[in-house]
């Protein structure tokens, strides 16, 4: 799950708090913009996106067998 933080010292307060409770975080740059990503406790991630890059719609990203991005606009689970 992506969700977006109205900033970037918003997500940086949701990490702090996660951190205080022993909750593990990584962060990087991709498609979507400059996040944070947790692992619930099942492995699922939830990643806080702080810097969005702007769309205009749904933005999918998926990769191809050499590992280079390829993005799309129709959301897969509906197609």
């Amino acid at each position: 799950m992506i969700i977006e933080a109205e900033n970037p010292e918003a997500a940086e307060r949701v990490r702090e708090r996660a951190t205080r409770l022993s909750v593990p975080s990584t962060s990087g740059t991709h498609a979507d913009g400059t996040w944070i990503e947790f692992l619930d406790p099942d492995g699922i991630a939830l990643r806080i996106v702080h810097t969005p890059t702007p769309t205009e719609s749904f933005l999918g990203v998926t990769f191809g067998p050499n590992g280079q991005q390829r993005f799309y606009d129709e959301p897969k689970l509906f197609s």
